[in-house]
C-alpha cells in the first residue's frame, strides 16, 4: 500500500527557501516563462511522473488551456505571494489496511520524517 506524507513548516515558522523562490519568481519576466505555440504539455518535465511520452498535438489542435499559457496571457509574476516549500515522502507499506499503515507512518513521522517542533505533517493514502 502506498502512503504519502506531506510535510510543511508550521505557519509561524519563517520559510527561508519559500522566500528565496518567491524572490526569484518576481525577478522572472514574461519572456522567461513563455512557451512556444504548440509545445505546451500538461505537467511539464517536472510536473508529471508518467512514463508515457507526451502527445504531440498539431498546433491547430492545441487546447484552450494550452493557448491560455502563451505569452501575453500569463498573469504577472508579482501576482505570486506567500510561497511555502514542503516535501512529499512516499512509502510502500505492507499492510492490510490504511489505518494499520497510518499508525506505523505516524510513528515514523514523530521520530524521523518530520520535526514536530517546526513542521506539520499530513498522512494520506497514495
Amino acid at each position: 500500500m502506498k502512503v504519502q506524507v506531506l510535510i510543511r513548516l508550521k505557519s509561524g515558522v519563517l520559510d527561508v527557501q519559500g522566500k528565496a523562490v518567491e524572490q526569484c519568481i518576481h525577478e522572472l519576466s514574461q519572456a522567461d516563462l513563455s512557451v512556444p505555440d504548440g509545445s505546451a504539455e500538461s505537467g511539464g518535465a517536472h510536473g508529471s511522473d508518467s512514463k508515457a511520452p507526451a502527445s504531440k498535438a498539431p498546433a491547430s489542435k492545441v487546447s484552450a488551456e494550452a493557448k491560455s499559457t502563451t505569452p501575453g496571457k500569463l498573469l504577472p509574476t508579482d501576482s505570486v505571494s506567500q510561497v511555502r516549500i514542503g516535501k512529499l515522502v512516499e512509502l510502500q507499506v505492507k499492510s492490510s489496511s490504511f489505518e494499520q499503515a497510518k499508525v506505523l507512518v505516524e510513528a515514523l513521522c514523530k521520530k524521523l520524517l518530520a520535526n514536530p517542533i517546526i513542521e506539520n505533517y499530513e498522512i494520506r493514502q497514495g
